[in-house]
């Protein structure tokens, strides 16, 4: 009888996780406070230093120890991206009393690693960069067995969860970078939106993760790339500048939000003659909502213009964030083209829950009531 897939896949990555290991890695773990053994498994966490700048990705080592006499398997889910994935919840909580879960991403490849008795694994664990200031950082590895597996001959699968152990990492917010800092910074900005040309919207958006991380630094770059010849390069820094400026992303995530792109993003919106560059700048417009009033004029210009393109799917995507950025403009204009079916075309009922969730109101796509019902409201809605 074969080996089953599952269990081969596995054993062709185990030495990336079990080859031979520095002192120092060893040494790491030195002195830490070890929590106890859940069913024969310690599971231990430690960083090859404790301060880092805000900038530098963290790799978090784990150690798995079996106390046990029997040989144990532990799954993981896993691609060349991230390393190890599904099974591991991260849990960190920064000073500033937020707690953030840290999201990791995987594949359907299961991968077992076994270890012997009394024996130990280490494993390098997806980079993460933290925010500035003081972050307490446990990890869990979790596991359930799946029926559809075939039982490991000599080994048990361990099951259940175990917990580690909470380091502290401490990441510094330097106002000034020396010419090597910023070299570094630079380089891994750079690599990162290399990431962009992969065609895969998994890598790329892990990438624009990486650049939300380091938006103090990574904007001026980003903005070089608006007019780069790749589509797919100008394409996911229009996102990533989006998502810089977003104000509860930045507070939730930690990164420092950035909203200086806006006036680069609209000359990217009158400069491109692709109409799906131009709908990516309207989607990244939605997050400058609280703009001073002659900014928030210029968006309002530029999503009318998108609301009234040829192109289908740029109007759609104009009315829809007019009437979430500025339903008193966004109001009047789609109801001047709710009667026509075409306009919107298959869109038309979702712009028309906009439309009813901007006004508290639901005319159908009668524009005589919706005209009448605007002239009694306008410059009331909020």
């Amino acid at each position: 009888m074969g080996t089953p897939t599952w269990v081969r896949i596995s054993m062709s990555i185990v030495s990336l996780f079990c080859g031979s290991l520095s002192a120092g890695v060893e040494e790491m773990f030195t002195g830490i406070q070890s929590p106890p053994a859940e069913r024969g498994l310690v599971l231990e966490i430690a960083v090859p230093k404790q301060t880092y700048f805000s900038f530098e990705s963290v790799t978090v080592f784990a150690r798995f120890r079996n106390t046990g006499d029997n040989t144990i398997a532990i799954v993981f889910e896993g691609d060349g991206r991230t390393g190890i994935a599904n099974r591991i919840r991260w849990n960190s909580s920064a000073t500033d009393g937020k707690r953030r879960l840290l999201g990791t991403s995987g594949t359907m490849v299961e991968n077992v690693l076994l270890i012997p008795s009394h024996g130990t694994i280490y494993a390098a664990l997806p980079d993460r960069m933290f925010p500035a200031g003081m972050t307490d950082v446990s990890i869990e590895y979790e596991y359930s067995q799946n029926d559809s597996q075939p039982p490991l001959a000599g080994a048990e699968i361990w099951q259940g969860t175990v917990k580690s152990n909470t380091i502290v990492i401490t990441s510094e917010d330097k106002e000034t970078l020396t010419p090597d800092e910023q070299k570094q910074v630079a380089e891994k900005i750079w690599r990162h939106i290399g990431l962009f040309r992969s065609g895969d919207p998994t890598t790329a958006y892990l990438a624009e993760n990486h650049l939300m991380a380091l938006a103090k630094y990574s904007v001026p770059i980003l903005l070089t790339c608006l007019k780069d010849k790749e589509f797919q390069v100008r394409a996911h820094a229009i996102r990533a500048l989006g998502r810089i400026a977003n104000k509860g992303l930045a507070e939730k995530e930690g990164f420092v939000r950035d909203v200086s792109s806006l006036d680069d993003l609209i000359a990217t919106y009158d400069r491109e003659r692709d109409p799906e560059i131009k709908e990516r700048v309207i989607g990244a417009l939605l997050n400058f909502d609280d703009m001073p009033a002659e900014k928030h004029a210029r968006i309002v210009r530029t999503l009318r213009d998108a609301l009234n393109h040829t192109d289908k799917s740029l109007r759609n995507a104009g009315a829809a964030v007019l009437l979430r950025v500025s339903p008193n403009d966004g109001i009047p204009e789609v109801i001047d083209k709710m009667s026509d079916a075409a306009y919107f075309g298959e869109e038309q009922s979702n712009i028309l829950e906009l439309l009813k969730k901007a006004t508290g109101q639901d005319f159908g796509t009668s524009a005589s009531k919706w005209k009448a019902w605007w002239q009694k409201n306008k410059g009331k809605i909020e």
